[in-house]
Formats: structure tokens, C-alpha cells, sequence
């Protein structure tokens, strides 16, 4: 019983830091998007769906 609190606990944390660094990344992606479309431009086009959808 404890030990399945602890996991619960540990998980909450690790989704509070997930959440800080995608809001992190976010901001900083909005400063780089100009880089981001060039670089996109050259690659495959599935990448350009993951990003659109990320963003």
C-alpha cells in the first residue's frame, strides 16, 4: 500500500517536471521558429506534421 502511494507521489512529480520543461520549450521555440521553418523547409515532410501539431 505505501510503496504503490510513493510510485503515485514520484509519478506526480515527474509529470509536474515534464510540464515545466514543455512550457520551457515552448517559449523557446517561439524565439527560434524562423530557425525551425528553414531547417523544416530541408527535412521530411512528417517532421513538419509533428511540429505543426507540437506547436
Amino acid at each position: 500500500m505505501g510503496r504503490e502511494i510513493e510510485n503515485d507521489i514520484k509519478e506526480r512529480i515527474s509529470i509536474k517536471l515534464y510540464l515545466k520543461k514543455a512550457r520551457f520549450w515552448m517559449w523557446s521555440s517561439t524565439l527560434r521558429k524562423v530557425e525551425d521553418i528553414i531547417i523544416i523547409r530541408e527535412s521530411h515532410p512528417i517532421f513538419l506534421m509533428i511540429i505543426v501539431i507540437t506547436t
